[in-house]
């Protein structure tokens, strides 16, 4: 009899969960801050020095960025793009890889090159124009999830000090 409630209690909960989950869409807020996570984690070049802390002390380091070897092949294979295209966008922070995923979104909606969608989309106000060509958030932000999930995996590959310079 025990085990019957049990069962009964996590179907409920599963339920419930199931539920609230597809009740709440994400927000735009949501989906600007997972792009930036997104794109902070393929910054080649960081812009600000991390806290990291050794022997119980916080050191000052500049945290070193992840390998584009790394992330590229994973990135690329995701959305569906040439790697040596990528690689060049990429490089020096040419482009951020939240609006390659945006013009990538774009063009499967709209049916144009993603090269094109990625020229035609305006700074700070993609997510407008996402939503406006038919593509919602929910959308969107699952597209953002799954790769920043899969790139985080593959930063675990990464060195976690910066290779050592010849003075």
């Amino acid at each position: 009899m025990k085990t019957i409630w049990v069962k009964v209690l996590i179907v409920v909960c599963a339920v419930l969960f199931i539920r609230e989950v597809g009740a709440n869409p994400p927000s735009l807020n949501e989906t600007a801050r997972l792009a930036l996570s997104l794109d902070e984690l393929v910054d080649q070049q960081p812009t600000r020095s991390d806290a990291v802390i050794r022997n119980g002390r916080q050191s000052k380091a500049q945290v070193p960025p992840v390998p584009l070897s790394l992330l590229l092949p994973v990135a690329a294979d995701i959305l569906k793009i040439d790697d040596s295209k990528l690689r060049k966008l990429l490089e020096k922070d040419r482009e951020k890889l939240s609006r390659i995923v945006y013009a990538r979104l774009l063009a499967d909606q709209t049916k144009v090159a993603w090269p094109e969608a990625l020229k035609s989309l305006e700074r700070d106000d993609e997510l407008n124009a996402l939503q406006k060509a038919g593509i919602s958030l929910t959308d969107i932000n699952q597209k953002l999830d799954h790769l920043y999930t899969e790139l985080a995996f593959a930063a675990l590959d990464a060195p976690l000090e910066a290779p050592k310079t010849k003075r």
